[in-house]
């Protein structure tokens, strides 16, 4: 089966910041019926991309994403004609992106070389119950305090911050790790249920996307045991963009 997709100057920069988002974190990036759905590389995070808009029900696996990315990168600022070639036989597939000037080609790889598999949406479900009932809080991020938060935990070197529960309220913040710098990005959360004085660290990895709406921020409690099941969803244009992630809640030390 071989389908064409022609991206506008628009779609096509999209694509390649929806990839951005990804480089640090996944090695590959695995679209199957225009959804990327994935775990990140140290497994802390799943990423769930709505490319549809972009992509239809197409499918296409890009390895070596870092090095993929910075080839792609050539083609911005142009339309874009997209070919992708999956083979019912079971032969070699492959994917184009072509604009007037050049054309870039590549084999599609075998799935199982890949580190970052496409994540149906049951083994989604498995991992991230979620539930209404369950639901203990949720706020809106406004970009300015994303932008923080990445800033922070950029130069404070952290892979986490931390939100922290005192009774019917709720705060992030964040802790260089020896403790000599911190920083409260928000404070005053209400909650839906009560939680006593204690905390869980949550992966920095939404915080961090570049994205163009606000953040929604919820946080589940699993059912059958202490954790937290995080969820912040937002987009970039027309493509939605979702990350699940699973924290220890823990009582906080005292003193």
């Amino acid at each position: 089966m071989e389908t064409v997709e022609t991206l506008t100057v628009e779609g096509f920069n999209e694509f390649i910041r929806c990839l951005t988002n990804l480089k640090e974190v996944c090695n590959d990036a695995d679209i199957r019926e225009g959804i990327l759905r994935q775990r990140t590389n140290n497994h802390t995070s799943v990423f769930e991309i709505d490319l549809r808009a972009l992509f239809g029900d197409s499918s296409i696996a890009l390895t070596n994403l870092k090095q993929k990315l910075e080839l792609l990168k050539t083609f911005q600022g142009q339309e874009v004609e997209v070919t992708i070639s999956n083979p019912d036989d079971g032969s070699l597939g492959f994917y184009e992106f072509k604009d007037e000037i050049t054309s870039y080609k590549s084999i599609t790889p075998t799935m199982e070389f890949m580190d970052n598999k496409y994540m149906t949406e049951q083994e989604l479900a498995t991992i991230f119950p979620e539930s209404e009932d369950q639901l203990i809080l949720e706020t809106d991020v406004r970009s300015i305090l994303s932008d923080r938060i990445r800033i922070y935990s950029h130069h404070f070197s952290i892979e986490t911050v931390v939100v922290e529960f005192n009774g019917e309220t709720a705060s992030i913040l964040a802790a260089t790790a020896s403790k000599d710098q911190s920083a409260k990005f928000v404070e005053g959360i209400m909650m839906n249920d009560e939680i006593e004085e204690s905390s869980t660290n949550i992966s920095n990895v939404a915080f961090c996307l570049d994205h163009e709406s606000d953040i929604k921020y919820s946080m589940f409690k699993d059912p059958n045991q202490n954790v937290a099941l995080n969820k912040f969803e937002t987009n970039l244009g027309d493509i939605d963009i979702k990350v699940y992630s699973r924290s220890q809640i823990v009582e906080n030390d005292e003193g």
